[in-house]
């Protein structure tokens, strides 16, 4: 569901943004995907409706997500731990700004994810069962590199302008994550 939520909002996202750009510059060919250029009042609507959604998920899913991530960790449940990681970055990965919790949580799960999982293998359950990455997780190898990809020059810019309290606060909490995901397993 979460995929879902963050994927619609950035679809409604980019529409209403092609859409005002289409509207002034005059052009009035198609825009994203063969939609028709919205209106001004339609772009702004889907705006004002992708604003409201991301809100939403903010606040309802994100801090579910982290709770059980963190309990997760504290089992020793590797794999879980990293599908919830991968899920709360993805609630990131389209954001226009990102804040101090968003940088934290894009940087604590690309390197949980990367100290925990082996790209392209088969990972272990329980039950002694081999299950592919992408059966565990949700996510497919390259959608992990494309979701790292796509937000790492965006987190390195927020720490070079946040130098000092903001950026040694978040590295901070990277370590804690990392050292008590060491002690956990």
């Amino acid at each position: 569901v979460v995929r879902l939520w963050a994927r619609l909002i950035a679809f409604a996202s980019n529409v209403a943004e092609h859409s005002r750009a289409r509207v002034a510059s005059g052009d009035g060919g198609k825009s994203t995907r063969g939609f028709d250029s919205a209106s001004c009042e339609t772009a702004q609507e889907l705006t004002d409706i992708a604003q409201n959604w991301g809100s939403r998920l903010h606040l309802e899913a994100v801090p579910t997500l982290e709770r059980w991530c963190n309990r997760a960790m504290e089992s020793g449940n590797t794999d879980e731990a990293c599908a919830l990681w991968l899920h709360l970055a993805l609630v990131y990965r389209w954001s226009d700004s990102l804040s101090i919790h968003a940088v934290s949580i894009l940087l604590c799960a690309e390197i949980y994810v990367n100290a925990n999982l082996c790209v392209g293998m088969a990972l272990g359950s329980k039950s002694g069962a081999a299950k592919s990455r992408e059966e565990l997780l949700g996510f497919s190898d390259s959608e992990v590199f494309e979701l790292f990809h796509a937000t790492r020059p965006r987190v390195y810019d927020w720490l070079k302008q946040h130098l000092g309290g903001d950026t040694s606060r978040v590295l901070e909490h990277v370590v804690g994550i990392v050292a008590s995901s060491q002690t956990a397993s």
